[in-house]
């Protein structure tokens, strides 16, 4: 393929309409020879399939997955098979319809990707032209996979030293769900919410230095704040972060002091973001009397003793009944390192 491009291409890069064409039609029947192998594989040399169970079949070649099999459109697709009405369908039309149904799926991935950097990401248009372009520019075998060092390259174009910054390699590929163990190849898709990831990493530690907070202390509260938000929400209610709250730092300070902590969260019931939660830890470091760090580890270890009841839900009207009566004084941060927490990216 490379070759063949190399061959039609100008001396300035580009290439002729004609030529163009002749790539398209050559990239088809490249498709057509690959499907028609696996068929083959999948088949007897008479290749003769009810039209109705077209679908199941390319289920069993491993065309399309279960989910795409129970879509709609597909399904509509598939039962058109070759136009004709055939009860039966041979090597040539079955290969046919996977083309037809493989660019359908290709365009809904395409505009479900986009989606993604637009919606769940944040990004822009040209922020997505430019993720597609440096995809595109390391997937060398044109496989719409990533190879690990590709996908190293890849970041280290779009984020550079923030993305060196972060934990190993294999810790942010796991949090995408790759199995960093096998061969890595990462789809455009996972090379999305590994971005998201990273950039997730970067809000989250900026958040942290402005309260004084180091990465890995940052790291290490998130872990707590994730064991909380088990549906994965990015927020808590404030009656579970209170009980929580309670019971971790019942040694550690008064129910008075504990109030103050969570003054800052108003008198509303709505949830509590991860700034939200480190408003109280740091109200909390101001007020604890002892070992913080102590405290901290317990604050931390919650996740293994929690068990919140139903009914310890009025401890939320119980600290908004106390009206703090002096600002907590302040205390300088008695920073300390600390192992990074496990991070999780939102989809």
């Amino acid at each position: 393929m490379r070759s063949m491009l190399q061959h039609h291409l100008r001396p300035d890069g580009t290439i002729s309409f004609p030529d163009f064409l002749k790539v398209v039609n050559f990239l088809k029947e490249l498709e057509k020879d690959k499907v028609g192998k696996i068929i083959d594989d999948h088949t007897d040399q008479n290749c003769c399939i009810p039209a109705r169970e077209v679908c199941t079949f390319f289920r069993v070649c491993g065309f399309i997955s279960k989910v795409q099999a129970e879509r709609m459109e597909v399904q509509e697709l598939v039962d058109q098979g070759d136009g004709q009405g055939s009860k039966y369908l041979g090597r040539a039309p079955i290969i046919d319809i996977w083309i037809r149904l493989h660019a359908l799926l290709k365009e809904t991935a395409v505009e479900r990707e986009r989606q993604y950097v637009l919606t769940n990401g944040g990004w822009t248009e040209y922020d997505y032209i430019d993720f597609k372009k440096a995809f595109h520019r390391f997937d060398e075998d044109m496989s719409d996979m990533l190879e690990r060092d590709e996908l190293v390259q890849a970041m280290d174009l779009l984020r550079g030293n923030v993305w060196r910054a972060q934990s190993s390699v294999n810790m942010m590929l796991s949090a995408c769900g790759v199995d960093s163990e096998r061969d890595v190849k990462v789809n455009f898709m996972s090379f999305l919410r590994l971005l998201k990831l990273i950039d997730e990493v970067e809000t989250r530690h900026n958040l942290g230095i402005t309260m004084g907070y180091s990465p890995e202390r940052t790291d290490r509260l998130y872990s707590g704040f994730q064991a909380l938000d088990q549906e994965g929400h990015g927020s808590v209610q404030k009656a579970t972060l209170a009980n929580a709250m309670r019971k971790a730092t019942a040694k550690w300070c008064s129910q008075t002091q504990l109030s103050e902590a969570l003054f800052p969260l108003g008198s509303n019931s709505a949830p509590v973001n991860f700034q939200g939660f480190l408003k109280v830890v740091k109200a909390l470091e101001n007020v604890v009397e002892g070992d913080w760090e102590e405290c901290l580890d317990d604050i931390c270890a919650w996740e293994n003793s929690l068990g919140l009841d139903e009914e310890e839900g009025n401890v939320e009207e119980h600290l908004e009944a106390q009206t703090p009566t002096s600002t907590p004084s302040m205390k300088l941060n008695r920073m300390s390192s600390a192992v990074a927490g496990k991070m999780s990216l939102f989809t």
